[in-house]
């Protein structure tokens, strides 16, 4: 699963330096820049790819401390990025990051209207290819704040009013997304592209207030994953997501909580079925995630 703003230990003791300080004038953000230099993390010349993503992380971090000015000119400073690689510049211009979740409160000030602009505009250009090229952006938002409510609620703040604006935020997308699948039908690749068919699923597979809504999704996946048009791993992911919800076990391997997979049913044959959709073994699984998930008990 995508991660939005993949915040390392140094940026969460940047986040605790910050509070210490109110960057609100043009001198304050200079002796911060130098601050952030000297860490070790921002010392990439500017206009690099290693900068702008410093840069990004660091917006995201001074917005969620409410640091405005701070906050624009970090986000601003993505732009800066001189290289032409491809991959760099479908980041820096990616629709996600317009769901930056700690911007919203801005998000009627001139500062993220010219953002947004800026994204919007570079984003439909680079992307004339796509059947559905709008539908594109607007899932990649929604994706963008997906992920990073989440990233908010686990790292910046995790009291109950965090985490009832993350309710709020997958009511919101829930409702967003069923529409979508009304008017389109699932995304599928080739209608939006591989990262907004991406942010589609993931929408589906948070919406586990309706099972219905998500068993419906799973008949197309099944249908698009037949023709190439979705990811066989994601017919997985999501059957699996529907079994624990209604029985608590798996077919796959692909569902854990608190850090402990969810039984698997017939789990001497998992591999042979991850194989089957995509997946790497379980135990590849397994260390992908740094040994953190307990395998469970044969059954």
């Amino acid at each position: 699963m995508k991660a939005f703003f993949l915040i390392s230990s140094v940026l969460l003791f940047l986040q605790s330096t910050l509070r210490a300080q109110t960057l609100d004038t043009s001198d304050q953000r200079r002796i911060e820049q130098r601050r952030v230099f000297a860490t070790g993390f921002y010392r990439e010349p500017r206009g690099s790819s290693a900068y702008c993503n410093s840069a990004g992380e660091l917006a995201f971090i001074c917005a969620s401390e409410g640091k405005k000015d701070s906050a624009f000119y970090f986000l601003n400073e993505t732009f800066s990025y001189t290289g032409k690689n491809e991959r760099e510049l479908n980041s820096i211009y990616d629709p996600y990051n317009l769901g930056n979740y700690p911007f919203l409160k801005w998000k009627n000030e001139p500062e993220w209207k010219a953002y947004e602009h800026t994204v919007t505009e570079k984003y439909m250009a680079m992307h004339t290819g796509l059947k559905q090229v709008r539908l594109s952006l607007d899932l990649l938002k929604a994706f963008g704040l997906d992920q990073s409510i989440r990233v908010y609620c686990m790292k910046i703040r995790k009291d109950a009013h965090a985490k009832a604006e993350g309710r709020k935020i997958d009511s919101t997308n829930l409702v967003f997304i069923k529409q979508v699948v009304k008017k389109y039908g699932f995304p599928s690749l080739s209608m939006v592209g591989e990262n907004a068919y991406e942010g589609a699923f993931i929408l589906c597979q948070h919406a586990d207030d309706d099972i219905a809504f998500q068993k419906a999704i799973l008949v197309q996946l099944k249908k698009l994953a037949a023709s190439g048009d979705a990811k066989k791993e994601d017919v997985a992911y999501l059957t699996d997501r529907i079994m624990v919800k209604e029985r608590g076990t798996q077919v796959y391997g692909t569902q854990f909580k608190n850090y402990v997979l969810y039984p698997i049913i017939d789990s001497t044959n998992v591999d042979r079925r991850r194989a089957e959709m995509g997946l790497g073994t379980l135990a590849e699984y397994l260390k992908g995630m740094s040994g953190d998930i307990t395998p469970p008990g044969r059954n």
